[in-house]
């Protein structure tokens, strides 16, 4: 799994009162170069990469732009890309999220051939001429179904992205790139206006010549 995000509401901490706690969570890939991997230890340990969960969104479908691709490619502020920055380094995200919104929750793939809500790197996706399969799936010359959004229908789950291994190690390999996968949990003590505050936790892994190393968790308590 790259890309996911949830969250659910646990037992109500007092019965007394109608206080609960609430937990929400998300995953986030992105790739960059395997020198920066350094850099990104660094990042993380200093400041914890806030802007990284913060990846490629969308709104445009939704205000009714869609189906016209000309606004999605070609406007001159917030464009639609899969770059991002973060502690002066350069990210190739791996997912575009689209919000949804009734009739314009459809989106279109990367190779421009159909619709999907959700979308991972063109990189990712032209790597090996991946074809999109008009079922929330991108399949190889064999018909093998390399990439997959598990929850492309319905579409009331929360949206994930899930990459065959040795398809990404592969890519990964021939391009020289890590896999960054940074982990966010938030917990917080809903319906009281006073008292134990939000707690945030960060979690740090990295893939690298086929294996998958957890760097370092951080507790924010705010």
């Amino acid at each position: 799994m790259l890309d996911m995000a949830a969250s659910y509401d646990g037992k109500r901490v007092d019965r007394r009162t109608k206080t609960y706690r609430h937990v929400s969570r998300s995953v986030r890939a992105a790739t960059c170069e395997a020198d920066d991997t350094t850099k990104v230890k660094k990042a993380f340990a200093k400041m914890g990469l806030d802007h990284f969960n913060n990846g490629p969104h969308d709104y445009r479908g939704y205000l009714g732009e869609y189906p016209r691709r000309w606004p999605y490619t070609n406007r001159l502020f917030d464009p639609r890309t899969f770059e991002g920055n973060d502690a002066g380094m350069s990210f190739q995200y791996l997912t575009l999220t689209q919000l949804r919104g009734g009739e314009w929750e459809r989106d279109y793939s990367p190779v421009g051939e159909s619709s999907s809500l959700l979308m991972p790197s063109v990189e990712l996706v032209r790597a090996r001429d991946l074809r999109w399969d008009h079922g929330g799936g991108w399949r190889d010359a064999e018909g093998r179904v390399q990439i997959k959004d598990p929850y492309w229908w319905p579409s009331d789950k929360s949206a994930a992205l899930i990459c065959r291994l040795e398809y990404l190690d592969r890519l990964l390999e021939e391009e020289n790139r890590a896999l960054i996968i940074l982990g966010f949990q938030t917990k917080v003590i809903a319906g009281m206006s006073g008292g134990p505050g939000r707690v945030t936790e960060r979690t740090l892994f990295v893939r690298h010549r086929g294996n998958t190393k957890f760097i370092e968790r951080k507790l924010v308590r705010d």
